[in-house]
Parts: structure tokens; C-alpha cells; sequence
């Protein structure tokens, strides 16, 4: 009899802690309706908020702790509250031991690094942790979402193009979802997705001077925004993008009037990063206007906001070259310095948080693709691996069987240049390159005038065009560089713009006035992040701390003189 109540009691335990988790819904759901209707950053919910965390901590619920800390983090206005109760989240999240719950966790946290501070880099770090959980889980929505803060941070290192395809891929999602009538709880979520995806594709377009496509986007949003109060900053967006594409146009007054409407609500959300955008393009029309002291008080405005936030987007870096040279023409000197110093200052900061960012997204590895978010796509890539399995053995086996014939090819194989045959007595050998001398002393010469007319700078370039060029195929190109000079075809063509920069730098004081944007497009390298990787590998420091390092050699010259 004993051991059947010892048998019993824990069933008995388990069986009420069932009944209490299944039953205390109810309690939950209705204080989270007395605050739902409270506006986001709007403290008056708070109290409510904590009733609700106090009920779950007496009822040990893990899963509904994590979400009243959740709501707390998003209707507090603190920064400092948002941090701490993003931490809490995370550690409630973990005793629930549900994935979703923790991939949502990381997911706020990161986001308030993002949105609040416009800390990229612990940002990143907590979204990369979310999407870790959030894998193992069917929720496609959250993944989408994480992969959507994922893109902010391509955009931010100026991978606009990699940027883009997340944030497609996310609206394709929200709007198929948008397109099935669900719940409206879940429509609204969707639709959020899907505007917030094509904002940000927005600003990747106008990055990369892609105005037509841009301007039919902001048409979507504009056209397509609900009029509920929860979208009221999103559809303040697209008046901000509305006035700066107008002002690409040269319609500078419609330009104001649409950054005028954008920037109150934008300024309600302290959305400073935001907000400073649109200061910079205010001044910019009222230029372009001729009211110079108004342009300078708004791009004075833009320099108190990063002293205050000790960040500003990439593209803000001219407002301070704007300032310095006005300052300069009044003959402010104290304030022209100043302005340089934080132009500097800024160039040096995104440099890093470049290098840093990318280092990350390559280490982690991390590919956000559409085929792994649904089962019947995992199928396809699953049976896609397993037949191209099968056409390696069979062409590994065909190779096996051709390569004596190959080989006699490779060796009776015309010259480079002149149709002739090389002798095959001299070889140039390296490693598993081999390259018979004629073909190698030929191309050495082709290549020594690619150099000297630096035709490297063609951004377009690739190893086909260059084999082209010197009437050779790519094979031979790139047993010549492989020979000559130890790298692969991408490495070498990266060292001779690199260091083609360098000697620029050094020597032609306009190049110092370019920020790592110019630089890059300077020596035909597409992005601001492969530029400043590829130039802190060659040098050991990002490209504005080599600036300064040349600009000191130069105040040193002149003084020597």
C-alpha cells in the first residue's frame, strides 16, 4: 500500500501543475488587454506589466515570465530598462526550455542594441544566437524575422546586393502569408514583415542609385500602408524615402514638405539615427535653395546628434565635410579642425565596425536561404545532393578513365598568344602548376603591361576578361599567377588595388578627402566591407587609420621644410 501512494503522488503533482499551467491562461490574457490598446515606448503600461510578471513568478511559468518581460522591454521608454529586461527575457526563456521562446529572447535584446544604440556589433552577436534556436524550430515567421535583422547588418557594410536578397525573401513570405486571410493578430504581424522588408529594400536601391526601382517600392509602401496607428512610423519611412528621392530629382521644395511630415513621428520614437538623416537632407535642399545659415544650423543639428549618440550612418559622413569646409571659408579654423577630427573619428568607427562585422558574418558562416524554411524544399535540396552524388562518381570514373588522353593534350596544346607550339623541354613549376616557359615569358610580358596601365581598376574584371585580353585561356592565367607570384587569380587582382590605394594615399592628397565608400569604387572594388578586409589583411589597420598615418607624414614634410 505503501509503495502504490508513492506511486501515485508524483502523478497526482504532475497532473495539478498540468491542470494549473492549462487553466492560468485566462488570468494572463486578461491584464495583457488592459494595456494591448498603450502605444509602444509608453510607460503608462508598466504597471499592469509587472502585475503580470508577479503573477507569473508566483506561479513559477516560465514561458509566460519570458513574455511579460518581452512587453515590458517594448513599452518602457528607458534604454538602460530595455537592456535589463531583454536579460530577463533570455533567462526565463531558458527555464522554459522552448526554442522559440529563446530564439525570441535574443532576438529583443538584439534589437534594442540595434534600435536603441545602433551598436552593430552586440547586435549581430545576439541575432546569430537567436537564429541558432530559432533553426530548430518550425516557426518560419520568426526565422524570416531574424533573417530581416540579419539584412540591417549587410546594408550597414554597405552589401547592399546581399542585403536585398533577405529582405526579398522575407517579403515573399509575409505577403504569401498576408495572401491566406489569417487571424488578424497574425495579419498584422505580417503585414509589419512585409513593410518593414520593403522599406529596407528602399534604402538599398537609393545606396545603389537604383532610383526607378526605389521610387516603385516607396509607391508599394505608400499605396499599401494600413491606416492603423501601429503603422504610423513605418508609413513616416516612406515620407522620409518619399523626400529624399525628390530631392535626387532636384524637387527640392516637395523634398522638404515630405521630410517635414516624416520627421515627428520619427523623432516621437527616438529613432535618432533616423532623425539625423533627415536633418542632412533638409540642409542639403535648404542649399540647393540658397539659404546657406538655415542648411548649416540643420547640419549643425546632425553634429549634436552624434555627440550625444556617438553614431551616424556612412552616408552622414559628408555633413561634416560640408561644416568643415564652410567653417573654413569663414575662416573658423577651431571649428574646421574640429569638424575634420570627428569626420576622422567617424571614418575610423565604421572602418572597424566593418572589419569586425564581417570577420563574424564569414567566420559564422551563416547563409540564409529560402530552401531550408519549408519541409517540401528540404526534400527537393535532399534528392538535388543525392543526384548530383551520383553524377560525380560517374564523371570522377569517366576522368579516371581520360586522364592519360587529357594529359597528352594539355602538353601538345598550342601557345597563348601565336598558335605556335612551345617547347615542352623548359617548364615553370610551382606546387601542381606547370606552365611550359614559352607561354610563361609571353604572358609575364602581356601581364607587366596589364600592370603598368593599371587596367586592375576595371571594376568589371574578372579572370575570363583578363584571359581574353591577352589571348590566352584561363587555365594558363592562372598557373602564371599561381607560379609568379604564389596567390590565386582574386587574391592577386585585391593586392594590386589595395596597394594601389596605398600609393595613392600617400601621394595624392585628394585621395585623403575620400571616405572607405570612394576608396573602394576608386580601385573597382564593389563593396566598403571587402575593401576594408582585404585592406587591414594587407596593411594591419583599417584604411582611415592609414589616412591619418599619412596625413601626420605630411604635416611632418612641411614642417621639415
Amino acid at each position: 500500500m505503501q509503495m502504490l501512494r508513492l506511486l501515485i503522488l508524483p502523478f497526482l503533482f504532475f497532473a495539478e501543475l498540468l491542470v494549473a499551467q492549462k487553466g492560468s491562461h485566462e488570468p494572463y490574457e486578461r491584464i495583457i488587454r488592459t494595456y494591448a490598446h498603450i502605444q509602444i515606448n509608453d510607460s503608462a503600461a508598466l504597471p499592469q506589466i509587472r502585475v503580470l510578471i508577479a503573477l507569473a513568478k508566483k506561479e513559477k511559468n516560465a514561458a509566460q515570465l519570458t513574455k511579460a518581460y518581452h512587453d515590458a522591454l517594448h513599452y518602457t521608454p528607458s534604454e538602460d530598462l530595455k537592456l535589463r529586461y531583454a536579460d530577463s527575457a533570455i533567462t526565463a526563456a531558458h527555464f522554459s526550455c522552448k526554442d522559440d521562446l529563446i530564439a525570441t529572447a535574443y532576438l529583443g535584446k538584439g534589437i534594442v542594441f540595434y534600435f536603441n544604440y545602433k551598436r552593430y556589433r552586440p547586435a549581430l552577436l545576439e541575432y546569430l544566437k537567436a537564429m541558432r534556436y530559432a533553426e530548430k524550430t518550425e516557426d518560419h515567421y520568426l526565422i524570416h524575422k531574424i533573417g530581416y535583422h540579419l539584412g540591417l547588418v549587410k546594408s550597414y557594410l554597405g552589401d547592399h546586393c546581399d542585403a536585398i536578397r533577405h529582405f526579398e525573401y522575407g517579403a515573399a513570405y509575409f505577403l504569401s502569408e498576408m495572401k491566406k486571410n489569417p487571424h488578424p493578430n497574425i495579419l498584422h504581424n505580417m503585414r509589419k514583415g512585409y513593410y518593414n522588408s520593403i522599406r529596407q529594400m528602399v534604402i538599398c536601391h537609393q545606396h545603389l542609385n537604383n532610383d526607378k526601382k526605389a521610387d516603385s517600392l516607396i509607391s508599394i509602401g505608400e499605396n499599401g500602408i494600413p491606416l492603423h496607428p501601429d503603422f504610423k512610423l513605418v508609413r513616416s519611412y516612406f515620407h522620409q524615402f518619399r523626400g529624399t528621392s525628390e530631392f535626387r530629382k532636384g524637387n527640392y521644395r516637395h523634398s522638404i514638405e515630405e521630410l517635414d511630415i516624416a520627421l515627428p513621428e520619427i523623432e516621437r520614437n527616438r529613432d535618432f539615427a533616423w532623425a539625423s538623416v533627415i536633418y542632412f537632407y533638409q540642409g542639403k535642399n535648404r542649399l540647393q535653395l540658397g539659404q546657406h545659415q538655415k542648411a548649416i544650423g540643420l547640419f549643425k543639428k546632425v553634429d549634436s546628434v552624434y555627440r550625444r549618440q556617438q553614431f551616424l550612418f556612412p552616408e552622414l559622413c559628408e555633413n561634416y565635410r560640408l561644416l568643415m569646409h564652410d567653417a573654413q571659408h569663414r575662416n573658423h579654423m577651431n571649428d574646421a579642425l574640429y569638424y575634420s577630427d570627428v569626420h576622422r573619428k567617424l571614418e575610423n568607427q565604421i572602418s572597424a565596425d566593418v572589419i569586425y562585422l564581417s570577420s563574424v558574418l564569414h567566420a559564422e558562416g551563416f547563409k540564409y536561404e529560402k530552401g531550408r524554411l519549408t519541409q517540401s524544399k528540404r526534400i527537393m535540396t535532399i534528392g538535388l545532393i543525392l543526384s548530383l552524388m551520383l553524377m560525380a562518381i560517374f564523371f570522377y570514373q569517366y576522368y579516371l578513365e581520360k586522364e592519360t588522353e587529357k594529359r597528352f593534350r594539355i602538353m601538345i596544346a598550342p601557345s597563348a598568344f601565336s598558335g605556335e607550339t612551345p617547347s615542352a623541354s623548359t617548364k615553370r613549376r610551382k606546387g601542381k602548376f606547370t606552365l611550359p616557359q614559352e607561354i610563361y615569358d609571353r604572358i609575364k610580358e602581356k601581364m607587366q603591361d596589364f600592370e603598368d596601365g593599371e587596367q586592375y581598376l576595371d571594376a568589371d574584371l574578372t579572370e575570363k576578361t583578363l584571359a581574353d585580353r591577352l589571348r590566352t585561356n584561363t587555365q594558363y592565367l592562372s598557373a602564371f599567377i599561381n607560379i609568379s607570384k604564389g596567390v590565386n587569380f582574386r587574391t592577386y587582382l585585391n593586392e594590386l588595388r589595395i596597394r594601389y590605394i596605398a600609393k595613392q594615399l600617400s601621394e595624392n592628397p585628394e585621395y585623403l578627402k575620400y571616405n572607405n565608400e570612394g576608396l573602394a569604387s576608386k580601385c573597382g572594388m564593389g563593396s566598403r566591407s571587402t575593401f576594408s578586409r582585404h585592406f587591414f589583411k594587407i596593411y594591419g589597420m583599417p584604411p582611415q587609420e592609414y589616412v591619418k598615418k599619412c596625413i601626420r607624414a605630411d604635416r611632418e614634410q612641411e614642417r621639415d621644410i
